[in-house]
């Protein structure tokens, strides 16, 4: 077990010019009260982060962010020693942000939550190339309940090329809810990249990057004066149900979009949108929102 707590004008953290490692049952509990911006308790590695079955509630109640950074790959959990608790927390004006060259998530039997609700700050989360969500038999629920002006406090998963990626065999559910007037956008997006080698001859490589889901999604506004979009989009494809041959016969991949504020629900593909799932957009709005 290991608790770390950053006052008001500290840091505590890890950093690694090799991986980041933990073994199996851990505790990290950080957390960070400091009334100073800028990175305050995060984990920084020059190649893999690799968690195993941890428990990580991590806090910040100040002006602090708190990160987990590796140039190699994120390995949270893994099929063999899935994650046990992950639950992150913003109530005032820091950042929570995940940013590696892959994000591999392998949740167990306990909920995934990252919670916002301070007056600035945003949650991120940045892979180079793919992020990969395996919710186990749980949900990843990410709340935003922002009160940063001009709708600041985001939500986002962002990939430079490679796949935003997530499964589910249980009908368990990733989740991404815009709670009151002021939460911003709530987007993911499968971006793209171009890969230069010298040679000889020079050549190079374009990556484009798909949204491929294979379990229940559900994005929400919640509030009905709230004006922020909520957003997929995908320099390749945007695939529900993607791996299957036939419907979905039992709802365990049903997609939904409900906008209750005054914000767009928007999908956007470079290629194809191919949906073999329920999928369902709710505008209960009456006078503003597009679909």
């Amino acid at each position: 077990t290991v608790t770390n707590t950053a006052g008001a004008n500290a840091t505590a953290s890890w950093i690694a010019g090799g991986n980041i490692g933990l073994g199996t049952n851990s505790t990290t509990n950080w957390s960070t009260a400091s009334t100073h911006a800028g990175r305050r308790i995060f984990w920084d590695a020059g190649q893999d982060i690799n968690t195993n079955s941890l428990i990580a509630q991590w806090s910040t109640t100040g002006e602090g962010d708190m990160y987990w950074r590796a140039r190699g790959t994120i390995n949270a959990g893994n099929t063999t020693n899935r994650l046990n608790k992950v639950e992150w927390t913003s109530s005032d004006k820091g950042s929570m942000r995940w940013e590696g060259y892959n994000i591999n998530v392998a949740n167990g039997s306990n909920d995934l939550k990252f919670t916002q609700s301070g007056s600035a700050g945003t949650t991120y989360w940045g892979a180079e190339n793919s992020i990969t969500v395996d919710l186990g038999s749980a949900d990843v629920l990410f709340t935003n309940s922002s009160t940063a002006a001009n709708g600041a406090g985001t939500m986002m998963w962002i990939t430079n090329g490679g796949d935003i990626i997530t499964k589910s065999s249980n009908g368990k559910k990733v989740a991404f809810v815009q709670t009151n007037a002021t939460a911003g956008t709530s987007a993911w997006k499968a971006g793209y990249r171009r890969e230069h080698y010298p040679g000889p001859p020079p050549t190079y490589r374009d990556f484009y990057g798909s949204i491929r889901t294979n379990n229940v999604i559900e994005f929400k506004n919640a509030a009905n004066n709230n004006p922020y979009d909520m957003i997929w989009q995908a320099c390749n494809s945007i695939l529900t149900n993607h791996n299957a041959t036939t419907g979905d016969s039992n709802d365990h991949n049903m997609v939904t979009f409900e906008n209750n504020g005054k914000g767009n629900m928007i999908w956007h593909a470079a290629d194809s949108i191919v949906t073999r799932s329920k999928t369902n957009f709710h505008n209960t709005n009456t006078a503003e929102g597009n679909m």
